[in-house]
């Protein structure tokens, strides 16, 4: 199952929103794929990128992370507190054990590594907001996807989902924070400037196929964009006709007096 962050509540439905020109877009709906994204890929250059705070490590925190590193190899190599000595000098000989010495400011290599293994699917709870529509889906020509996130968190092909949290400032991650808080914060962190998008993420921590094959229950609504052509709106109905007929198609339509839209199902 899928490990909700944060301990959060979930939407009901969360939305992707795509361009109806670009194929890999449209097999979301003839082949249930969704691909997921490597985070320098991302127009973002901050996403993703939030140093860890090595530095605020007490002398503490460094004995107990030792003495966790040092009790694996009880089980290994030794038997007895002389073994035991013994192992622990051996990993300090080989700058193993953990030191403020031994510690180095993650650079541009670091963050391309866990870009490199890292998948994420972006997703909203919003279907109707105009600077999503204007930037995900080409001007309003498009579509946004509706997935089921109770099916979703049902799924094994994932491992986070979790509520992206905005702020002027980086957030603080101690180098002593356990592995869930630190992926946490350096994954779903961005600034305040993204308020906007309400952002919720679906990740992977170490990556084998960046394409994943959902299952038909998980699409519950497909929004067709306010200036969607003809044609393509009659192309993307019969493509939902044909491979996604449980889905509920709604149509986006600007509001007669207001800056927003009106969706109604058709």
């Amino acid at each position: 199952m899928t490990k909700v962050l944060n301990d959060i509540i979930l939407p009901d439905i969360l939305y992707k929103y795509r361009n109806f020109s670009n194929i890999s877009h449209r097999d979301l709906i003839t082949k249930q794929e969704i691909y997921l994204s490597e985070p320098n890929s991302f127009n973002d250059p901050f996403d993703c990128k939030i140093p860890t705070r090595w530095d605020l490590m007490t002398q503490g925190d460094f004995d107990e992370r030792n003495e966790k590193l040092i009790d694996i190899g009880k089980n290994i190599c030794f038997y007895n507190n002389e073994e035991r000595k013994r192992f622990s000098k051996h990993l300090q000989d080989n700058g193993a054990l953990w030191s403020r010495e031994n510690l180095k400011k993650p650079g541009k290599d670091y963050f391309d590594n866990i870009s490199a293994l890292s998948g994420v699917i972006s997703l909203t709870s919003m279907p109707d907001n105009i600077l999503m529509w204007s930037h995900y889906s080409n001007s309003h020509s498009g579509f946004c996807i509706g997935f089921d996130s109770n099916v979703l968190l049902q799924l094994n092909c994932f491992d986070f989902i979790g509520k992206v949290s905005y702020s002027k400032l980086y957030p603080i991650i101690n180098g002593a924070f356990d592995l869930d808080l630190r992926y946490f914060l350096e994954m779903f962190s961005k600034s305040s400037d993204w308020e906007y998008e309400d952002e919720y993420r679906i990740t992977k921590r170490h990556m084998e196929n960046r394409l994943v094959k959902l299952p038909k229950k998980a699409f519950k609504q497909i929004v067709l964009g306010c200036t969607i052509k003809n044609e393509d709106k009659a192309d993307l109905i019969d493509l939902i006709k044909n491979n996604l007929p449980d889905i509920h198609i709604m149509q986006a339509e600007l509001k007669e007096y207001e800056f927003s839209l009106n969706l109604r199902e058709i």
